[in-house]
């Protein structure tokens, strides 16, 4: 257990995540069968995070660096907080 909650915040350290991705990147690469995921996590993003996405957009930081703090792309982010501000 305490091993594991190192391996992660390795992995958010060096992936530059929070710890619900580098949770995601750990699973991915527990169950990956060739030792090493070749492809990003899936992130389900919950309602909190979809708040954080607006807060961080309202103090002006771009999709990108949004982005790569959750380890999705710039497009991704973009298409979340405009469905949400359709939707609202």
């Amino acid at each position: 257990m305490i091993f594991e909650n190192l391996v992660i915040l390795w992995i958010a350290i060096e992936k530059v995540c929070p710890p619900e991705t580098a949770f995601k990147y750990f699973d991915k690469a527990l169950n990956s069968k060739q030792g090493r995921p070749r492809e990003l996590p899936y992130f389900s993003w919950t309602p909190e995070d979809i708040q954080d996405l607006l807060a961080f957009r309202e103090k002006g930081l771009t999709y990108k660096e949004i982005g790569s703090y959750y380890g999705v792309s710039d497009h991704s982010i973009f298409v979340i907080i405009k469905r949400q501000v359709i939707v609202h």
